[in-house]
């Protein structure tokens, strides 16, 4: 005979009931199956574990787990129960199941809102067996936030990159760190980022370096992602850098006159490396003429310090010497120069007594003389005055030519005078609306002339018979005088006039005999004075 050894440890039948101890054939088998036998033995899982889903979703399969006895067998009917082990605010549902024929049970587990691994357990009611373990794996959600981590508020020169860089994280609706989220970065207000988009890491950060632009004061650096609705604002202040060059707040007069005080007085400003005013006080800035010209001086305070805001202001600037185009160039030690505006210095008032008259020479011929009138206008500073309208005169009036001129750079005009007759000449001239005082004086004499009588005719015959008597006057200076030649006798009384362009006038003698004939020219007042005496011409009357 064959015995089984009876189990006398307890157990629970899987209705509830205790079994008395009476042996069974299972299956038809020949096999004795104890009450024992039929009890749960083991808790596995079936199918489910490991499953990946997003924070707070559904796995994608349900869990199942399979209850067996100790031979292996499915117990139906048992209670299995669900409990979330980690992962908080997750569920599974049911939270309690009885197996099914294949001793199989199966439940719904909705992971909680943090992302990564969760577990849970499970347990067959009334069995001593130890829990059976799940796992999944609750991935990030899509991205919701965008929030600064670090970064922000920071302070550094205009032109410098920020100490910290700016670092952002992205997280889903349940606060999880996102991995993978774009990030697009944008600086204001000048300056640059040193990637224009970056994906944030593991730990849903992604970060970038800021480096400043040129202008002082706030600046700012927007982050941004796609389908994330509020973008982070990251405000850095960009302080203003050292000094390192000059520039002109105010710049002088763009025209001046000659010693006379700059209308508009320049102030130089202490800047950066990117313009942006720098406020110090005492630094030295000093003005000269740019180019350093010789004959022009600049006076007044030439050296000023700064002012509590950077600020040098020039007082009582002004340019002496000719009339042209300067400019002021501003240093400081350790700045970079600046050069003012072009200032167009302007003469000063044209003086009377300080301008000149001159003619040269002082004594000509009339009408074939010449002579040159210079008239230099000066300021009352003595300097040359350009671009003056001079208009000459003359005391008889008399002609020039130009009638007016226009002194050049060295406050000259030139003009040519030429009188028509003789006499003296007292020669003045109007500069602008100023009468010189200075005056010259040119003597003009007669160009002189000379009559001839040109007639050689035979003797006439009879008495008051007109004779056609030929003259001619010539000029020392060539040409045909105008005026009048008078053709007499030089013992009698006859007499003719005409025209010296009509060349002949017809004389009437009063009796027979030798006549001695003389002619002399009555002119222009040019050509008066003869320079020889009228050459006598004899001809002889006889009786008819």
């Amino acid at each position: 005979m064959v015995h089984r050894v009876l189990h006398t440890s307890s157990y629970r039948a899987a209705a509830g009931s205790v079994v008395a101890g009476w042996a069974l054939l299972a299956c038809g088998s020949d096999r004795l199956l104890l009450p024992a036998d039929a009890a749960p033995a083991t808790l596995t899982v079936v199918a489910g574990n490991n499953q990946t889903a997003q924070v707070g979703e559904a796995l994608a399969a349900a869990i199942v787990l399979r209850v067996s006895d100790a031979t292996g067998r499915p117990v139906s009917g048992a209670h299995v129960s669900f409990q979330v082990a980690s992962g908080t605010g997750g569920s599974i549902s049911p939270a309690t199941g009885t197996t099914n024929s294949s001793g199989e049970v199966a439940a719904q587990w909705e992971l909680g809102p943090q992302a990564g691994a969760q577990s849970a357990k499970a347990s067959v009611e009334g069995a001593d067996l130890a829990p059976t373990t799940l796992t999944a794996f609750a991935a990030a959600g899509v991205a919701a936030r965008l929030e600064i981590v670090r970064g922000d508020d920071q302070t550094a020169p205009v032109g410098t990159t920020l100490p910290d860089s700016l670092v952002v994280l992205a997280t889903d609706a349940s606060g999880n760190p996102v991995e993978g989220v774009g990030v697009a970065w944008a600086p204001e207000n000048g300056g640059s980022v040193s990637a224009n988009a970056v994906a944030t890491a593991a730990d849903g950060r992604a970060g970038i370096q800021r480096t400043l632009g040129p202008a002082a004061g706030q600046q700012a650096t927007v982050a941004s992602a796609s389908g994330v609705p509020d973008a982070p604002v990251f405000s850095a202040t960009a302080t203003t850098g050292a000094a390192g060059k000059l520039t002109l707040v105010a710049q002088p007069s763009a025209t001046a006159i000659n010693g006379r005080a700059l209308a508009e007085q320049p102030r130089a400003q202490l800047v950066d490396a990117f313009n942006n005013p720098v406020t110090q006080a005492g630094v030295a800035v000093t003005v000269a003429i740019d180019g350093n010209p010789s004959g022009v001086q600049l006076s007044g305070q030439r050296t000023v310090p700064t002012d509590a805001q950077g600020v040098a202001a020039f007082d009582g600037l002004s340019l002496t010497g000719p009339a042209g185009t300067y400019a002021l160039r501003f240093t400081g030690s350790a700045l970079a120069d600046v050069v003012s505006r072009p200032i167009q210095l302007q003469a000063g008032p044209i003086s009377a007594s300080g301008s000149s008259l001159s003619v040269s020479p002082n004594s000509i011929v009339a009408i074939a003389g010449r002579s040159t009138v210079t008239v230099t206008v000066r300021d009352d500073l003595g300097f040359p005055v350009s671009g003056v309208s001079v208009v000459p005169a003359a005391s008889p009036a008399a002609a020039f030519e130009p009638a007016s001129g226009t002194t050049e750079g060295s406050g000259i005009a030139t003009f040519q005078f030429n009188a028509p007759l003789a006499g003296t000449y007292r020669i003045s001239a109007r500069a602008g609306s100023v009468e010189l005082a200075q005056t010259a004086e040119v003597s003009v004499t007669s160009a002189g002339s000379t009559t001839t009588i040109t007639s050689d005719v035979p003797d006439p015959s009879g008495l008051f018979i007109p004779l056609t008597v030929a003259f001619q006057v010539t000029s020392a200076v060539g040409g045909v005088p105008d005026g009048t030649v008078t053709v007499r006798e030089v013992e009698g009384s006859g007499t003719c006039t005409a025209p010296v362009s009509a060349g002949s006038c017809e004389l009437r003698f009063s009796g027979v005999g030798s006549r001695t004939l003389v002619a002399s020219y009555s002119g222009d007042g040019a050509h008066d004075g003869s320079s020889s005496v009228p050459e006598p011409h004899e001809v002889f009357l006889i009786a008819p």
